[in-house]
């Protein structure tokens, strides 16, 4: 039976050999309208950030690429492609490398046909934009576009709202032995806050009055926007806090 008969009569979709995968639907204009069966490699792909504070596995829908990285910082970037069923090997590249640079992909898991690995990602010192491209052994290839940007300011928040800190005066008010919890977030000539990881910088001059403490961890650069003040004697201090060319103080009053 002749293919535009067999159409016409029953309103269906026929696929040909030459185009495996979709199907056509018979317009009344004598037109066949190819409808892919399944999306395209980039509709289903995710990309999200996981070094960030606060970008963790469950944090994907506020981790995403759509926001800029802080020129000069270290990401890692956690990737899912569809279609896979067993490991497959992946390769990672970068549009430009001044822009930004990529480690080879780490293998984690594959399950309900998706497969998922992670790379690190490295901003340059230099705002641009680079198109990320992972690539899989078996032809399946998705791309992301990676921004980096330069700060124009900074913005800073006491996450666990006692009170202890006057943003417009930037000070901050303690009794000793108290200790509040804050964070800095750069932020670009737009206002996007930019992840930086370990481009925030706290430093005091001496910890006799005031101490800075990063959980477990203590010194004046971690991996880490968030920082805890202490207040350890009475008198006044000032606090610096600095992320790529932007540095702002934070006075410090304890009594």
């Amino acid at each position: 039976m002749n293919l535009r008969l067999l159409a016409s009569a029953f309103g269906l979709v026929v696929a040909s050999q030459s185009l495996a995968g979709c199907f056509f639907l018979w317009d009344h204009d004598g037109g066949d309208v190819a409808i892919p069966l399944v999306p395209p490699a980039d509709e289903a792909a995710t990309f999200n950030f996981t070094a960030s504070r606060g970008c963790g596995p469950f944090d994907r829908e506020r981790c995403t690429p759509s926001r800029p990285l802080l020129a000069g910082v270290r990401e890692v970037m956690q990737f899912e492609l569809p279609g896979a069923t067993d490991e497959v090997p992946t390769t990672v590249s970068s549009s430009d490398p001044s822009v930004v640079t990529v480690g080879p992909t780490v293998s984690g898991s594959t399950g309900g046909g998706r497969y998922n690995g992670s790379f690190d990602v490295r901003a340059g010192e230099r705002a641009g934009t680079a198109r990320v491209t992972v690539s899989r052994a078996d032809g399946v290839e998705t791309t992301v576009t990676v921004r980096v940007d330069e700060a124009a300011g900074m913005d800073l928040v006491e996450d666990e709202g006692t009170a202890h800190y006057d943003r417009r005066a930037d000070r901050i008010a303690l009794r000793v032995g108290e200790r509040v919890s804050m964070n800095g977030y750069p932020v670009n000539v737009q206002g996007e806050r930019l992840y930086a990881n370990d481009g925030v910088v706290w430093t005091v001059p001496s910890a006799g009055r005031v101490s800075l403490s990063w959980s477990v961890m203590t010194g004046e650069r971690v991996a880490d926007d968030h920082v805890y003040v202490t207040a350890v004697a009475p008198g006044t201090e000032v606090l610096t806090v600095r992320a790529g060319v932007v540095e702002r103080t934070l006075i410090v009053d304890v009594r």
